[in-house]
């Protein structure tokens, strides 16, 4: 049986950063796989130049890359097998190792002909004998016998050329991609025998392939640095920021970069956090992790565990911004002054905090925790008075210390545009953040997309700032998508009220209520309040202590049919709200579950709960249950 490569193009770093799909191979997978192998990378400016012929010696030098000697063929230079290839040329080594394995054979004239376009039968041929099968395994006299055999592999899938046609660049990509499908002789995955770990479906997951080839992390020192950074040229290069396609241009100072030299990509990282050093774990003679804003990170690199090692340059209390990459790790510590950006966001709330100085002594402070319209913490330092959770901030870093400044509201009204680009009469750059939040503290990032279409009146916008060319780039909204509520489903909920006939029941109001919220089970209950809720999906309001304060149900729709990202409800289309909560419903567990799951409507009765608190962008699908009918 054919093995399928598993081509999920994704190179898993916490966020997604790209991803193809996983159905039957087109050349883009195909390309990028072989790219990630390093078999064929193109040239110089990684062209792959796919329509170009492809000639005897290119192919012998692709095959050894596609073969377990792609690492040793230096050591096979220095020979002179052939009268046209000599010890100098630079297809020597390939043309040795394939020789020696039987791969490929000259002519009786004692020549090569490494400059001659290699014929499909000849390539069909390579390809047979190197995944383990000899002529006495094949039936027939050359070139018939090597081509049923190549066909019966598999190895002709999206190969266009025939018998005696020279294949081309294209032809030899998807021949050696289908190699790597194909089984040995000795009925192995021909990629298991490159050291490629299969799983239990014989399937080879193309993230391990990327991640095998990925190098970094680099800090940049500037914009500008990112090209001097890269053992390739920057054409025909693909850049990732933050998890979303980008240009080389977006590369700013301090940005995390980590690169695929085969695959000319490149993924960069922003993320960062800013505030006290308050620990280093398990000790500062052997660092793994440290606290900051209240949050462990581990270390990712030697440099960065140095930095806050015994003899390292930072101790607790310091002020720090960590530059955080994959699986948001640390790469690199630098001072809190040295990243002086603007940040605006809320107070998310505030605490003390504290520290253990040189001397061994507890040092207790005031802290605020600052969510910023890039959706990052950051933990300031409050010298004097307060500040309530969901107060709007500018914040920053001035030398050591920590200046956080209340935001005057400053709003504007208008539609945002079809495309999410624009909002009335401005224009929203390129690298806009977005902030929804509420007056208790909570606060999401959004795209601009997300906001495709919304009126937003007077007071929806909490502040704006604008770039030197008069774009919005930095937005705090107030209660616009309903995205920074927490939902949940109420499974009991039990009330007691005033009799309005009976004055001495005046005082007797109290609630008692379970519930379930991202899969896990909760419970309230107050002698003085009652919510007049029912079972069923809700919104549960916090107040700025984090307690529940008010719990509210969701209007509920019956819903038809149910899709990956939407669901037929009340005879209309209505989205489902990116981590929407969903269950299935039996024996009176609610168990999540994927929209998958519950999509087939001949199995499930579904009911679905949307947000009706009236936000210019909501009215999505919150939560989804689920039951057999």
């Amino acid at each position: 049986m054919k093995k399928k490569i598993s081509l999920i193009l994704a190179f898993v770093l916490t966020l997604s950063l790209f991803a193809m799909p996983a159905a039957a191979a087109d050349q883009t997978e195909v390309e990028n796989t072989i790219r990630a192998l390093g078999i064929m990378t193109g040239d110089e400016k990684g062209r792959m130049n796919l329509s170009d012929d492809i000639t005897r010696a290119e192919f012998v030098k692709l095959a050894v890359n596609a073969s377990v000697y792609k690492d040793t063929a230096a050591e096979a230079s220095g020979y002179s097998l052939f009268k046209d290839v000599k010890s100098s040329h630079w297809a020597s080594p390939s043309v040795k190792i394939a020789v020696d394995n039987g791969w490929v054979t000259g002519y009786s004239d004692g020549t090569f002909r490494p400059d001659k376009g290699i014929t499909l039968e000849e390539a069909a041929t390579l390809a047979v004998r190197m995944l383990g099968y000899t002529q006495a395994d094949l039936v027939g006299a050359f070139p018939d016998a090597q081509l049923a055999k190549y066909r019966a592999l598999g190895l002709d899938a999206n190969v266009t050329a025939t018998r005696g046609q020279t294949v081309t660049r294209r032809d030899c990509m998807n021949i050696f991609y289908n190699m790597l499908t194909a089984d040995t002789k000795q009925g192995t995955a021909y990629a298991a025998t490159l050291g490629y770990r299969l799983d239990s479906a014989g399937e080879l997951n193309y993230t391990a392939l990327v991640n095998a080839g990925v190098e970094g992390p680099v800090i940049l020192k500037s914009g500008s640095a990112l090209a001097a950074a890269l053992p390739f040229t920057t054409d025909n290069m693909t850049v990732y920021r933050n998890g979303a396609i980008s240009t080389a241009a977006s590369a700013q100072a301090y940005d995390v970069c980590y690169y695929h030299k085969n695959l000319r990509t490149v993924w960069l990282y922003s993320k960062r956090v800013t505030g006290a050093l308050t620990a280093v774990l398990p000790g500062t003679s052997d660092p793994a992790s440290v606290t900051v804003a209240g949050v462990s990170y581990t270390l990712a690199t030697s440099a960065a565990a140095h930095s806050v090692s015994d003899l390292g340059e930072y101790k607790a209390g310091d002020k720090v911004t960590l530059l955080l990459g994959r699986d948001d790790a640390v790469c690199s510590i630098v001072p809190a002054e040295s990243i002086n950006d603007t940040v605006y966001g809320v107070v998310k709330a505030v605490a003390k905090s504290s520290y253990t100085d040189s001397t061994g002594k507890a040092v207790l402070y005031d802290v605020a925790t600052v969510v910023g319209t890039d959706g990052l913490a950051r933990e300031y330092t409050l010298g004097g008075g307060t500040m309530d959770p969901g107060t709007m901030v500018s914040a920053g870093y001035t030398g050591r210390a920590g200046e956080l400044s209340r935001l005057s509201e400053k709003s504007i009204v208008g539609t945002v545009g079809d495309d999410g680009d624009t909002l009335g009469d401005y224009v929203f750059s390129g690298d806009i953040q977005i902030l929804d939040t509420n007056s208790s503290g909570g606060a999401v990032t959004v795209s601009r997309e997300r906001l495709a279409g919304a009126q937003l009146a007077y007071g929806d916008v909490r502040f704006y700032a604008l770039d030197a060319a008069g774009k919005i780039y930095r937005l705090i909204l107030r209660d616009v998508t309903g995205d920074q509520y927490v939902y949940g489903i109420i499974t009991s909920a039990t009330e007691t009220k005033p009799d309005p006939d009976d004055p001495s029941t005046s005082f007797n109001i109290s609630g008692s209520y379970s519930y379930v919220i991202d899969g896990k089970p909760g419970a309230y209950s107050s002698q003085s309040t009652a919510f007049g809720v029912k079972e069923g999906g809700a919104v549960f309001y916090y107040n700025k202590k984090g307690a529940i304060e008010r719990i509210r149900n969701l209007r509920s729709v019956d819903i038809t049919s149910v899709s990956d990202l939407w669901a037929e409800a009340d005879g209309k289309r209505t989205e489902i709200a990116p981590g929407a909560q969903i269950y299935v419903y039996s024996n009176g567990e609610y168990t999540p579950v994927g929209v998958g799951t519950i999509s087939d409507g001949d199995e499930y009765r579904v009911f679905g709960y949307v947000d009706n608190g009236g936000f210019p962008a909501g009215g999505r699908i919150r939560v989804l249950i689920a039951s057999k009918k």
